[in-house]
């Protein structure tokens, strides 16, 4: 008898529904409160933060996870004062001649909050704004094929004034029951992912990895994240008042998996890079990946996952999500120069 081929069907399914932001309040832990820099010196420190150049911009006020209408039962409550972007800078002068205009938060060091709705970077970019958003999904994860859990934009344009030092990401990831709608299981993790804003024209900034490129994508100046490859390692689950409450039979991986949604190639080697790519990653390092985000572009890079039966027992007992990459995740941002 010949059949006709079909898709996989899905053997094993979990809900779930991730809120993550950007933390716009001064109690985050020390080093990671919200603060913009000045111009880099010499030595390889900055300049303090200038008065009348510009603070920080936090928009899109989250206040529910799961989000209404998400497969999992709403009403918890996200990590406190998160919001969906972060922004900075001034309109880009070629000069440097000061004082620059229309800056962040009207010029004042420190942060605003407005926009509660957020005015997201796609499809057009916010003027004179450098900026990062980004939004948690909720929906099934399966055995079947991998599925999209958050996702970073990166609006990556040329601007004058002060711009990001540090930042905080809050996520809170949870996973549900099918179909009885137990309360779902949630953690919160916190990973150190490095973001370097170069400075345009000179362009002699590396990441500091062995063997990754300079200025792979060819603008001005190619910005990029670093991650450690860590945090993307599968998560486990084990534990039988765990698998039982997640209506699971048998031991269960997370496997996670950054993707770039515009390039199905998105390697940073000569034959990889396309005059149309905006980012590309170098991946050639055994414990750091290395994330490029072309200038002049709005750039997305996502986190993906996928469930994985354990057909034998393993000695792994550990749940969490600090495997979550950039879902929980502080960002220390650095720069060359108040135009980029």
């Amino acid at each position: 008898m010949l059949l006709a081929s079909a898709a996989p069907a899905s053997a094993v399914s979990l809900l779930f529904s991730e809120a993550t932001g950007f933390r716009a309040t001064a109690d985050a832990p020390a080093g990671y409160a919200p603060s913009v820099q000045g111009l880099p010196l010499s030595d390889g420190t900055f300049q303090p933060a200038l008065a009348g150049d510009g603070g920080l911009e936090f928009k899109g006020h989250i206040t529910l996870s799961p989000p209404p209408g998400g497969p999992l039962p709403g009403g918890m409550p996200a990590p406190p004062d998160i919001y969906s972007q972060v922004l900075w800078g001034c309109q880009p002068s070629s000069t440097g001649v000061r004082p620059y205009t229309n800056c962040a938060n009207g010029g004042v060091i420190g942060v605003s909050l407005s926009d509660p709705a957020g005015t997201p970077f796609l499809p057009g970019p916010i003027p004179d704004r450098s900026g990062l958003q980004l939004t948690g999904f909720s929906g099934t994860l399966t055995d079947a094929g991998w599925t999209t859990i958050s996702e970073i934009l990166h609006q990556n344009s040329a601007i004058s004034g002060n711009i990001l030092q540090t930042v905080r990401i809050d996520s809170a990831f949870y996973l549900g029951k099918v179909p009885e709608g137990t309360p779902p299981i949630s953690d919160l993790s916190l990973i150190p992912v490095g973001f370097t804003e170069t400075r345009n024209g000179t362009c002699g900034h590396t990441p500091g990895v062995a063997g990754a490129p300079l200025n792979p994508l060819g603008s001005a100046c190619d910005d990029f994240f670093t991650l450690q490859k860590s945090a993307l390692n599968p998560v486990t689950i084990s534990d039988p008042a765990l698998l039982a409450a997640l209506g699971l039979t048998q031991e269960t991986t997370i496997k996670f998996r950054l993707l770039v949604p515009s390039d199905a190639n998105p390697g940073c080697g000569a034959g990889d890079v396309l005059a149309t790519d905006t980012v590309c990653v170098f991946d050639a390092d055994p414990t750091t990946l290395v994330v490029y985000s072309k200038e002049g572009t709005t750039n997305a890079l996502q986190v993906q996952a996928i469930l994985v039966e354990v057909p034998e027992p393993t000695t792994i007992l550990l749940f969490g999500t600090t495997a979550m990459g950039m879902l929980a995740e502080a960002v220390r941002r650095r720069r060359q120069s108040r135009t980029e």
